[in-house]
C-alpha cells in the first residue's frame, strides 16, 4: 500500500504497530495505577496482619517473628516496586532474513 506524502501519523497496513509508553494518554494509565496501588496496599496489609498474627499466636510473644515477616514482605514489595519502576527496554525486532534461510 503506498504511503501518503505529507500525512504524519498515518500507519500503513503492512507496518507493525508496537506500543510505546509515549503513545498513551495519562488518563489511560489511571486505572492501571489504581489497580497497582490497590494490590500493593492489599499485600502490605496482608503482611502486617500476618506479622500481628505471628506475634500473638505464640505462647510467649516474641518480637523477632513479626520482624521477619515484615522484613520479607517489605523485601518483596520493595523489589517488586523497583522492577516495575525501571524503564522497559524496547525488544529488538526479530531478524526475519536469518529465519527464512534455514
Amino acid at each position: 500500500m503506498p504511503s501518503r506524502a505529507g500525512t504524519s501519523g498515518i500507519i500503513r497496513m503492512d507496518q507493525e504497530v508496537r506500543w510505546r509508553p509515549d503513545m498513551s494518554d495519562s488518563s489511560d494509565n489511571r486505572p492501571k495505577k489504581t489497580m497497582f496501588l490497590m494490590i500493593y496496599v492489599g499485600l502490605a496489609l496482608f503482611g502486617t496482619l500476618m506479622a500481628i498474627g505471628s506475634y500473638w499466636s505464640a505462647v510467649t510473644p516474641d518480637w523477632r517473628k513479626p520482624a521477619i515477616v515484615l522484613g520479607v514482605i517489605g523485601f518483596f514489595l520493595g523489589g517488586w516496586l523497583l522492577l516495575l519502576s525501571r524503564p522497559r527496554r524496547a525488544s529488538a525486532p526479530a531478524d526475519r532474513s536469518s529465519q527464512s534461510s534455514e
